[in-house]
């Protein structure tokens, strides 16, 4: 008995998708404020997010835009929006060693452990 091929999917010609739904699978609210990733890549374990103004990224939330639902309507496919109050109610701050290092080099350069 033959088997059945799957139907593949055709997807959307680039620049015809936009995001309609944020990150948690809601639909998007234009009156609500967005974090937009770039689910292109990452840094580590670290998401990536528009800075402002669409000004490249960052991983650091206080260098990140906020965007309105009606502006993440008119992003990428690759740009997923999140809820700004669910991104920061869910952030972990983390001490990074080499920049504790290199400070405490600065303060006392002959004592600084490894």
């Amino acid at each position: 008995m033959a088997r059945k091929r799957a139907e593949a999917k055709v997807p959307p010609p680039p620049g015809s998708y936009h995001p309609t739904v944020d990150g948690l699978g809601n639909p998007i609210d234009p009156n609500a404020t967005y974090l937009v990733q770039d689910s292109r890549s990452y840094v580590g374990n670290c998401m990536l997010f528009w800075r402002a103004e669409s000004a490249g990224y960052a991983c650091d939330l206080n260098d990140c835009g906020t965007y309105s639902g009606s502006e993440v309507l008119r992003m990428r496919e690759t740009d997923i929006p999140w809820p700004e109050d669910f991104i920061w109610e869910n952030t972990v701050v983390h001490a990074n060693i080499d920049r504790i290092r290199q400070a405490a080099i600065r303060l006392r350069p002959t004592e600084v452990p490894k």
